[in-house]
């Protein structure tokens, strides 16, 4: 927008060629565009969160995993220990 100094009014230079029709069918195409995109970016979203969940999931059946093989790590040196003061 250009400003003409001596009557202080703002002027508009537009082109010739300048087709609003164009321009809207034009910028429509974007605006699907990035609603297409808004959607993917949901959807991705919707994934990432039950994969999180997934994973807290798996992390806590590791975790019992690993309890139970400490547990049996220790009920096997508490054996060999008894095992031991048995046959002396």
């Amino acid at each position: 927008m250009n400003y003409d100094k001596k009557s202080k009014v703002s002027s508009l230079n537009i082109d010739p060629n300048y087709d609003p029709a164009q321009i809207i069918k034009i910028r429509q195409f974007g605006v699907n565009d990035l609603e297409r995109y808004l959607q993917k970016i949901d959807k991705n979203i919707k994934i990432f969160k039950e994969a999180i969940t997934k994973e807290v999931t798996e992390k806590t059946r590791v975790r019992t995993m690993i309890k139970d093989l400490k547990t049996d790590i220790k009920n096997a040196r508490d054996f060999k220990k008894n095992r031991r003061t048995k046959n002396i």
